[in-house]
């Protein structure tokens, strides 16, 4: 006999033990009773185990007989079943408020309160809990217990609100605050407190989870009129329940169009008590498949639910909140188009300054062009100095109305500055003394005067300036290098004054353009042959925005009309793929072969930088992704080429370029087609911005005119040959 087996009680307690195992989907019979016994060692007869049954049946056990299948004990209406105590071992497990320890603590002790079979099943979940790997604040359940107290006492709380937890603890407000605790929520699997802070009216909604330093204060809770008036509504529970994600705030009404079946979907999230069909929709919200309701919730709650559910359900009314919707939305496709693009191009379709500086620092450049947005049709007020522009040499500024509400701000690494289709007051340059390149364009300037304090101006633009009449004080400058304008007072007079005082300057005039202000302008550069040498003059037009070929052919054909209105016996070439003359396209880089190789391979596998190269492994790659190879980016300043074993040097800039480029002409394009080169006089590529590269296929094409009209064809040149040919005879 076992130990124990004379003592009635504890015999009782083993066999109810077992019994426990038992339920209605699965019944036991007395056989397997007998046979458990025997295996803790307890030898039992079956007329014993019936008396024994008896007994604890006058005890008030039941005992619910369900045939030749068995009997189970029936369970008290104030203890759990295995399925309750199931469906709360999962909001444990899966909760992400508790710690991987405590989730499996938590899971053993309602495992015990089971029958013994779902005792040793759940043991084993505790077990895997452990293994779960959940970002949880430690302190969770601590604050709970606390803010608990607090409630059942009325008592005020202190407390602060985490915003980041690195290193060290990042909190959102510099002191502890008092905060009226009035009732915790679970929604999402985090718990929320709904409470006020003192003396305000708003009600919050805090993440317990983010807040630290709990403490019970002695001071009683006070209850606001917003809560007031929740109660006197449908009470706090449904103001909760309510919000599909806690927000707070004040409840209110909103119309929905609903479309298709997504009503359910209201129905299922806001309850069917806190929302009414609405049976006459506005004007225009006309469509058969939809349903206008409304509903009752917070604005904040809504905002975050018809965000994600915008697809199949329209903010119709409050006005203004639909309007906040859509700003949203635009702010979301922005950040969606701009992210994964390289920092250049997100610097410069950037929606505000901060982040087009933000963006030009990460990539490194010292440079930032900006277009303002307009709303309801005023320009964007930009106050530079509110703005970290010091750290740049160059700014572009466009669309926008300048001013500097600090008079004794300087920005003295700023060298280069373009206003174009800005308002702004000249005396903003004093804020700027070491500028040596100004370029004024469609802006509202008088006169030239600001320019006294600019002895060393390199370069300089003044274009579409309808009230520029005098340009005397461009003569009192130091040094010029360039000059560029369409001012009706630069006649033949003026025109002498500056060649006489600076002899080297190149001077380029351009015609009017009679544009509004809701053009956009770009200038090219058009290659050339003059008294013998390949130059340049740089273009101004109208240029059309847009990633399609239609618009970047209505920018070429813009580009040279404007050649032709500057040399109306000119006959220009667009050198790239974009172009529509079949010439220009054939000589478009990516068109052109080396060997077996694509010349852009080429290119690019040759250069040498001071921290690697040449990447010969380039040659076997598409054009495009050699082109955009990490590695180009990343290896440093170029020092060299490397083409065919022979190296070449980085000075002049566009040598190797150029010398590549017109062997991959003579390789492939006939002799007929490159003689057809000859028949055009200025070559453009509208790819091509001198702001960001040195080498052009444009260029290239003008070196090769240059060539057949003093040879008569494309010579066979040494390396030293054509070095020497390029220093004499290219002066861009």
């Amino acid at each position: 006999m076992a130990k124990g087996i004379g003592d009635r009680t504890f015999l009782h307690d083993i066999i109810l033990d077992i019994i426990n195992d038992a339920s209605l989907e699965r019944p036991m019979q007395k056989k397997e009773i007998i046979q458990r016994l025997k295996q803790r060692d307890i030898e039992l007869s079956r007329t014993t185990l019936d008396k024994k049954l008896s007994d604890l049946e006058n005890k008030g056990y039941k005992m619910i007989n369900v045939g030749r299948k068995g009997f189970y004990l029936e369970k008290t209406d104030d203890s759990l079943s295995d399925g309750e105590l199931r469906f709360l071992i999962d909001v444990v497990m899966y909760s992400r408020l508790i710690p991987e320890d405590d989730t499996a603590d938590m899971i053993e002790k309602l495992a015990n309160l089971g029958s013994g079979y779902f005792e040793k099943e759940m043991k084993k979940r505790a077990y895997s809990a452990e293994r779960i790997e959940k970002d949880t604040f430690w302190g969770t359940i601590e604050n709970v217990t606390i803010i608990q107290k607090a409630l059942f006492a009325h008592k005020q709380i202190s407390c602060n609100c985490i915003t980041a937890i690195d290193f060290d603890m990042v909190y959102r407000f510099k002191d502890d605050i008092i905060v009226n605790p009035y009732e915790l929520a679970f929604s999402g699997g985090k718990y929320y407190l709904l409470c006020s802070y003192e003396n305000d009216e708003e009600l919050v909604v805090l993440r317990l989870d983010k807040l630290d330093h709990l403490k019970i204060l002695k001071s009683k809770c006070v209850e606001n009129l917003a809560l007031e008036k929740v109660k006197n509504e449908k009470g706090v529970q449904n103001y909760l329940y309510n919000q599909p994600e806690l927000k707070g705030g004040q409840q209110m009404d909103f119309d929905l169009l609903c479309y298709k079946n997504s009503i359910d979907e209201v129905y299922d999230i806001f309850g069917k008590q806190n929302t009414r069909t609405k049976p006459i929709k506005p004007k225009n919200y006309d469509d058969p498949e939809s349903t206008m309701i409304t509903v009752r919730t917070t604005r904040e709650a809504m905002k975050s639910w018809a965000i994600i559910h915008a697809d199949s359900i329209v903010v119709v009314n409050p006005e203004d909140f639909r309007e906040e919707i859509v700003e949203a939305f635009d702010n979301a496709e922005y950040i969606y188009r701009k992210t994964g693009k390289p920092s250049r191009i997100r610097s410069f379709i950037a929606r505000s300054l901060d982040d087009s500086i933000r963006e030009a620092k990460i990539s490194g450049m010292m440079k930032v062009r900006y277009m303002g947005h307009q709303k309801n049709r005023e320009l964007e007020v930009i106050d530079i100095g509110k703005y970290d522009i010091d750290s740049l040499e160059h700014l572009t500024l466009s669309h926008c109305r300048i001013c500097c509400s600090d008079e004794n701000i300087i920005f003295s690494q700023l060298h280069s500055i373009s206003f174009m289709s800005c308002i702004f007051d000249t005396s903003i340059f004093k804020h700027f003394p070491a500028l040596n390149k100004i370029t004024i364009g469609r802006s509202t300037i008088i006169n030239l005067e600001f320019l006294k304090q600019y002895k060393a101006m390199k370069e300089l633009t003044i274009i579409d300036c309808a009230n520029v009449t005098d340009l005397s004080p461009i003569l009192k400058l130091d040094s010029l290098n360039r000059f560029e304008t369409n001012c009706e007072c630069l006649d033949v007079i003026n025109s002498e004054k500056l060649r006489k005082k600076f002899p080297t300057c190149k001077i380029s005039v351009f015609e009017n353009s009679s544009r509004g202000d809701n053009r956009d302008m770009a200038t090219r550069p058009a290659f050339f042959i003059e008294n013998g040498k390949v130059t340049s003059r740089n273009v101004s037009f109208e240029w059309f925005s847009g990633l399609s070929d239609s618009q970047k052919q209505r920018s070429i054909a813009s580009l040279h009309k404007m050649i032709a209105d500057i040399d109306n016996t000119s006959a220009p070439l667009e050198i790239s793929t974009k172009g529509t003359a079949p010439l220009g396209v054939k000589l478009s880089a990516f068109n052109l072969r080396l060997g077996r190789q694509a010349f852009e391979n080429v290119f690019q596998s040759s250069k040498i930088f001071d921290k690697g190269g040449p990447f010969h492994d380039l040659l076997d790659m598409d054009p495009k992704k050699a082109k955009r190879d990490r590695r180009i980016r990343e290896s440093g300043e170029i020092i060299g080429f490397n083409y065919a074993g022979v190296d070449f040097p980085v000075d002049p800039k566009t040598l190797f370029y150029d010398y590549i480029y017109i062997k991959a002409v003579k390789q492939t394009l006939t002799v007929a087609e490159i003689k057809k080169i000859t028949e055009y006089t200025h070559f453009t590529d509208i790819e091509f911005n001198p702001q960001r590269s040195i080498n052009t296929q444009a260029k290239s094409v003008a070196i090769i005119k240059l060539m057949l009209e003093k040879f008569g064809e494309l010579p066979e040149l040494s390396i030293d040959e054509f070095i020497e040919f390029h220093k004499e005879n290219v002066l861009v």
